[in-house]
């Protein structure tokens, strides 16, 4: 950025130094520095792979970053934006160079009598070298490696998509699995209520105390294979996207304490205007466009200048060797042309600096969005486990204590039950909530967040609304 801004103000003040000024200011830091990476063996340049976990490990039990890990050294979308890199950074170099020496030979006034006996009157062979305008070559060839940047950013924005959509799913298996272990305990109870109507009415009991118990283990039965299939879904969907057989050994969801985001509003919208790949593309785009400003006002500036020599074999009318010279140089200033270019390049950076400023909105209102998602599915967490699931216990205790010494009928066990379940499959949904309430929080910035325990609930939340932010 330090070389931009020099660049830049030498390009504002529109004027050239001589050329021995001009060498002089030619950073042979970074040209060594260039030189000596060009120098260095491949194989110690290459970027070293990400390792995932194996799929042994991925057959244990797995949480969320686990997930995250395999899908991201998994998936080869990231590493097609990081190859257009390199590739842009090759072609960069080309741009920094000088054209290629063109090699002519000319021979003239062969006789038309005689056309193969090149009886000429004169042969020429030579050699042209063209330099275009002082300090264009540098600034198309930053330009270049701008772009370049810019491409390796969107290998950024490749690996949140996929962390996000990652993510998504291993909130959808943990949902599933939570909502099946849920329903599978309540069949359990379930086939006990009905052992004991059944039990009554051998003793004399209501028939339809038996009937109703029948019908509520059904009713289970059936969420019980509707949550199993939705889990296989969830998991073969996360297999599908770690590039597994749909059908692989994936390990259970891992029962980890529910975190919530560490950081508060201001923090995270300052580290997303840090992180975003969005963000970084903008700027890298800006910068780009900033060289290849700096490059056309060159053009429109100075001249190009090509300079060549000749060589003169002996021929009948010269029968001696010979040599010349020649000095051409372009007029930039006539027609338009490079003007005109230099004003298009003007209103590119000019729209470039405008969308680095534009792409700053939806990334705050990003943010803004998936911390309040956060922040809600955390508090409906913290009041479902704590005041909701232990009242609903203490119901179905008294009912089923109750219904065991005859003195509650079998309509107000099934009712608290029901109760109890509700609300576990409630916390089991919120749980995964806020699951995805911080995979979207850690896409909407742009890297990994750190976490903490749940904070305790805040009861302005329950004074309806009043000192509610």
């Amino acid at each position: 950025m330090k070389t931009l801004r020099r660049d830049t103000r030498r390009y504002e003040k529109r004027k050239l130094p001589p050329m021995n000024r001009l060498l002089r200011r030619i950073d042979w830091g970074a040209l060594l520095g260039a030189a000596a990476l060009l120098l260095t063996p491949s194989a110690a340049r290459a970027e070293q792979p990400s390792v995932g976990p194996s799929d042994a490990q991925l057959g244990e039990s797995v949480d969320r970053r686990t997930v995250l890990r395999a899908a991201l050294a998994r998936n080869p979308a990231v590493a097609v934006s990081k190859q257009r890199a390199e590739a842009m950074r090759a072609a960069a170099k080309a741009e920094g160079g000088l054209p290629p020496p063109e090699l002519m030979g000319e021979i003239w006034q062969v006789p038309l009598s005689r056309p193969a006996a090149l009886d000429a009157q004169m042969i020429m062979l030579g050699v042209t070298q063209s330099f275009p305008a002082p300090g264009s070559l540098s600034a198309k060839e930053r330009a270049m490696a701008a772009q370049a940047n810019a491409e390796e950013a969107m290998a950024g924005e490749k690996a949140r998509l996929v962390l996000r959509e990652a993510g998504q799913a291993f909130s959808d298996y943990l949902e599933f699995s939570a909502r099946h272990r849920i329903q599978r305990e309540q069949m359990e109870i379930a086939k006990r209520v009905v052992a004991v109507a059944e039990a009554r009415h051998g003793g004399g009991g209501a028939l339809i105390d038996l009937t109703r118990a029948q019908v509520e283990l059904s009713r289970v039965e059936a969420d019980v294979v509707m949550d199993a299939t939705l889990a296989e879904g969830a998991k073969s969907r996360i297999n599908a996207l770690l590039a597994r057989d749909p059908r692989a050994a994936l390990g259970p969801p891992a029962e980890t304490e529910p975190m919530a985001p560490a950081l508060d509003l201001a923090a995270l919208m300052s580290k997303a205007r840090e992180s975003r790949p969005e963000l970084k593309h903008a700027k890298t785009q800006r910068e780009a466009k900033e060289y290849a400003a700096m490059a056309a006002d060159l053009e429109a500036t100075w001249p190009s200048f090509g300079v060549g020599v000749r060589y003169f074999p002996p021929t009948a009318a010269m029968p001696h060797h010979g040599y010349g010279a020649a000095v051409s140089m372009s007029l930039p200033w006539l027609w338009g042309t490079t003007g005109h270019r230099k004003e298009a390049e003007r209103a590119s950076l000019r729209a470039a600096r405008t969308n680095v400023e534009a792409a700053k909105i939806p990334v705050d209102a990003e943010v803004v969005t998936a911390e309040a998602s956060a922040r809600s599915a955390a508090s409906r967490l913290r009041i479902l486990h704590d005041r909701a699931l232990p009242a609903t216990h203490r119901s179905f205790d008294v009912a089923r204590s109750g219904f065991e010494s005859g003195r509650t009928d079998l309509m107000t066990v099934l009712d608290a039950r029901r109760a109890v379940v509700e609300v576990e499959r409630g916390i089991a949904v919120a749980r995964a909530d806020l699951d995805r309430a911080i995979t979207e929080l850690e896409a909407a910035v742009g890297v990994e967040l750190p976490l903490q325990p749940l904070p305790p609930l805040d009861s302005k939340l329950l004074d309806g609304g009043k000192h509610a932010p």
